[in-house]
């Protein structure tokens, strides 16, 4: 087990070592997990009472996630799965479009919510856990913009989000969020909509996040890795609002329409004519007392 006591930002570099290798164990106490055991079936995300995230995930009402979600191949592991769990691959296509009351957005998105109790959501201090790794036969268009993570309110308004985890061309970053090194990368954003820190998409291969939330003293940090080398500071404590709206940790697709004015309600949307996914794996939610991170 590793723990960490708030070490210098240091940078992050690839691990050589060869899988397999053992599953990283969670060192604090666990909140929250949705950690997949390996005899997860895909119906059973069509269960309420097998459904391993939130009733309020977030997909088109006319959609089973059955449908929406996959299971990635078994190797490579994340780092925090192992041989013991298993990853799942959310994807949107033209029908991923969600009504709210009277209007229809123009983002098509589906979202996995982690649930964390009621008494626990915006209280203390948590490290939110994730790994992803791109599904090369499903790609993304990365001339629109892709939150991908945050922590904030269901929906995808930027107001809501204490932070978020992007990819493509960021929606207000000009000519210059336009390029091709800008649109391939990791984008952390704060409660502001800067970007806290950044990082080259890889193409193969899981890259590992880790954010620290201090919900009394309105702090954040990331932390970061690649394949099965351990979670490094990669910036400081960093001052933020973490007290936007009610706090719920989602992962999944949200892409957003380009030409728009709102983000949300307006603008152009390309005809999807295949499905375009993202993979997630390694997903839980751990105490971060005492500074206390599984690395």
């Amino acid at each position: 087990m590793l723990f960490l006591l708030l070490p210098a930002v240091t940078s992050a570099l690839p691990s050589s070592a060869p899988f397999p290798i053992p599953r990283a164990v969670a060192a604090c106490p666990t909140i929250a997990s949705a950690l997949l055991p390996n005899n997860y079936s895909l119906s059973s995300f069509d269960s309420p009472r097998l459904f391993p995230f939130s009733s309020l995930s977030v997909k088109a009402s006319d959609q089973k996630w059955s449908q929406i979600l996959d299971f990635p191949p078994s190797y490579p592991y994340s780092r925090f799965d192992g041989r013991e769990f298993k990853g799942v691959t959310v994807s949107i296509n033209d029908s991923s479009v969600v009504k709210r009351s009277d209007k229809v957005e123009m983002v098509k998105r589906a979202g996995l919510v982690v649930e964390v109790l009621e008494n626990r959501r915006g209280k203390g201090r948590m490290a939110f856990h994730w790994s992803v790794q791109q599904d090369l036969t499903k790609m993304l268009n990365l001339t629109h913009e892709y939150v991908n993570v945050w922590y904030g309110g269901l929906g995808v308004e930027d107001e809501e989000m204490a932070w978020s985890v992007r990819q493509g061309w960021v929606l207000g970053s000009g000519e210059t969020g336009g390029t091709k090194e800008r649109r391939e990368r990791w984008h952390v954003l704060n409660a502001k909509g800067e970007e806290v820190w950044g990082q080259e998409i890889m193409w193969r291969g899981w890259q590992n996040f880790a954010v620290t939330m201090d919900f009394d003293m309105n702090t954040l940090q990331i932390f970061y890795s690649v394949g099965e080398a351990p979670l490094v500071p990669v910036t400081s404590v960093t001052l933020n609002k973490n007290t936007v709206s009610n706090g719920h940790f989602q992962l999944g697709i949200a892409k957003k329409p380009t030409e728009t004015k709102t983000g949300i309600f307006d603008g152009y949307q390309e005809h999807l004519t295949r499905k375009e996914a993202q993979t997630f794996g390694g997903i839980f939610v751990e105490d971060n007392t005492r500074d206390c991170i599984s690395l």
